[in-house]
């Protein structure tokens, strides 16, 4: 069975959620984005902020397979999250309103 996100909704915010990763969006703020997860085996969690419309979608090549990713840039920071497969990507773009 392929992996995909788990999507949930409240009156405030959506959020796509996988393995210890949850991306939000706010229903006030359209081009804001954030990403949270944890550290394994630590207490840090970690935040990130982005910019849905300065999303960078490209591949990369790991063990003779292909695999999309997206990076994202906010001020200073910048991050990158690679999709386990396709559902994922199209997931990720139909909850931030992308066509890719």
């Amino acid at each position: 069975m392929e992996k995909k996100f788990t999507q949930c909704s409240n009156r405030e915010m959506s959020s796509l959620y996988l393995d210890g990763i949850e991306f939000i969006k706010s229903d006030n703020e359209f081009d804001i984005g954030m990403m949270f997860f944890d550290v394994d085996n630590s207490p840090l969690s970690f935040s990130f902020k982005f910019q849905v419309s300065k999303l960078i979608f490209s591949k990369v090549e790991v063990a003779h397979e292909i695999f999309n990713t997206v990076s994202f840039s906010f001020k200073s920071d910048k991050f990158e999250y690679v999709f386990d497969n396709d559902e994922m990507l199209t997931q990720f773009c139909e909850f931030y309103g992308l066509e890719h």
